[in-house]
């Protein structure tokens, strides 16, 4: 793979070659935009097309660096995954190998995914390095969350802004991954409406609507022995972006938008129905709880509070 691989985001991939071509790469970038609309696969293209052997510009995909960079086993190449936060410790890590000349490559490239996630403490001592970065290494924060990152280590990097890609393409791009019809339209839906999509599976249509009749019940609070709470925190975020769907598409049919912008289009003449039920105000109070509710359950912290917590703010408002 290369940079041609990143669909939809030629005018990120140009600027990359160019600047790669003349030699004038910063110290640090911050790549910035939904989830699953490519950020991590330009930074990995990068760390190849910085030490590639045979190209200049882009990656060749068959000389030694650009395998190891591949097959994730380059000794200058490290990744730091964001899981439930990133630490100190591991920021002092990386700052211990970042101080080292490179074993074998150009560059070092040091790529932090969800770099929102890391704890005051850690950014902190991170802003030390964007501050005195060394002359041989690349730094790469990936956020879909920049607002949650200090200011300080923003300022310090060179932001790219990854827009989300049109429908046509993330219907394509959920094919590939093996879904079909209309799952692989409303996932591609889905991932375009901004929510926090972590885990597709198949018959995602049909397990949405399930999400949403649960929660639409007229029980006032969700059974312990719910679906829902059988599922692993990666499935849980899964139904709270449907959640976060149901609610954002009403307010998008309150303020006039189209219903092509809408999610759940399966479910259109409900939501007309019951878009009245709540004001502009309630819904975007409802959806900044379903974001927090979101938030914790990406740390772990149990989400049946918080979802028993919505569902008993909005009453009988709605009845599936």
């Amino acid at each position: 793979m290369s940079f041609q691989d990143i669909k939809g985001h030629d005018n990120i991939t140009l600027f990359f070659k160019k600047t790669l071509q003349a030699g004038r790469l910063s110290h640090a970038y911050l790549f910035l935009g939904p989830d699953g609309v490519g950020k991590a696969l330009t930074a990995h293209m990068l760390s190849k097309a910085l030490n590639c052997v045979s190209k200049k510009g882009d990656c060749c995909d068959a000389c030694a660096p650009c395998l190891k960079i591949e097959n994730k086993n380059h000794p200058d190449v490290m990744w730091i995954e964001g899981g439930n936060s990133i630490d100190i410790d591991t920021i002092r890590n990386m700052q211990e190998r970042i101080s080292l000349r490179p074993y074998e490559a150009r560059s070092k490239i040091y790529i932090i995914r969800d770099s929102h996630k890391m704890t005051l403490d850690a950014a902190n001592c991170l802003l030390k390095t964007l501050e005195e970065p060394p002359l041989d290494s690349v730094i790469v924060l990936i956020s879909s969350k920049p607002d949650e990152l200090p200011l300080t280590v923003r300022s310090r990097c060179k932001i790219i802004k990854f827009g989300p890609l049109e429908l046509k393409l993330r219907v394509g791009l959920a094919e590939k991954q093996g879904f079909s019809g209309e799952d692989a339209l409303f996932l591609a839906k889905l991932a375009g409406s901004g929510a926090a999509v972590t885990a597709g599976r198949k018959g995602a249509l049909e397990y949405k609507n399930r999400v949403i009749d649960e929660f639409n019940s007229k029980a006032a609070l969700l059974d312990d022995t719910s679906f829902i709470f059988k599922e692993e925190k990666e499935g849980i975020i899964f139904a709270l972006s449907i959640v976060e769907t149901w609610f954002r598409d009403m307010l998008l049919l309150k303020s006039g938008a189209k219903a092509d912008f809408v999610v759940n289009y399966d479910r259109l003449a409900q939501l007309k129905e019951i878009k009245d039920a709540f004001s502009e105000e309630q819904l975007e109070g409802i959806l900044k709880e379903v974001d927090d509710a979101i938030y914790y359950a990406d740390r772990n912290v149990g989400p049946k509070i918080a979802l028993n917590n919505l569902k008993i703010r909005i009453g009988d408002k709605i009845t599936a």
